[in-house]
């Protein structure tokens, strides 16, 4: 889980690589990336508003559990990369 507390709840958006994350010479920071990032329900907001300032979009929220179940009916379809992040804290500023 990415939060101390728990991971409940997940977020999810469709953003450029270079956005959210380091790459390697050659890796395209355009190239579009589907992040989940899990956190409890007292960080959901300020993780959601840190996706939202680097996405441009607000992400979808779903319970973790939920997603977990149901990760190839959701995710597979997008066919994008998926990019866990791992950092709550510079999500919520701490």
């Amino acid at each position: 889980m990415t939060c101390g507390a728990e991971g409940a709840i997940s977020l999810l958006v469709e953003i450029e690589r270079g956005r959210v994350m380091d790459f390697q010479l050659g890796d395209d920071p355009y190239e579009p990336v589907l992040v989940h990032m899990t956190c409890c329900k007292a960080h959901a907001r300020a993780v959601s508003r840190y996706l939202k300032a680097r996405a441009g979009v607000p992400p979808v929220r779903v319970g973790t559990e939920y997603l977990m179940r149901h990760w190839g009916q959701i995710v597979d379809p997008i066919d994008l990369p998926v990019f866990g992040l791992v950092d709550v804290r510079r999500a919520v500023g701490q």
